[in-house]
């Protein structure tokens, strides 16, 4: 029995993730350009494993907005910071 639990030990040691993508090279491509264009934003999300693609003067109206709205205080920490436009 310690014998297989070596044996599994190693081949798990050896195993290479996948390199497999779930989206295609053309979605690749296409979010590749997207990361370059200055007035689109590429932002993860707080909760969960994705992430939000946003025009940057859209995604500024709606900081200011809740601000406005007081649905975020100075000590919220967001990804407003990284922008350095306030």
């Amino acid at each position: 029995m310690e014998d297989t639990g070596v044996e599994v030990s190693h081949i798990l040691k050896r195993a290479q993730p996948s390199r497999m993508s779930n989206i295609t090279q053309q979605e690749i491509s296409g979010l590749k350009d997207l990361q370059k264009n200055e007035n689109v934003l590429i932002l993860p999300l707080v909760k969960g494993n994705s992430v939000v693609v946003m025009n940057k003067s859209d995604y500024q109206e709606k900081i200011k907005w809740m601000f406005r709205s007081q649905l975020i205080t100075d000590n919220n920490r967001t990804p407003l910071q990284e922008l350095h436009w306030i």
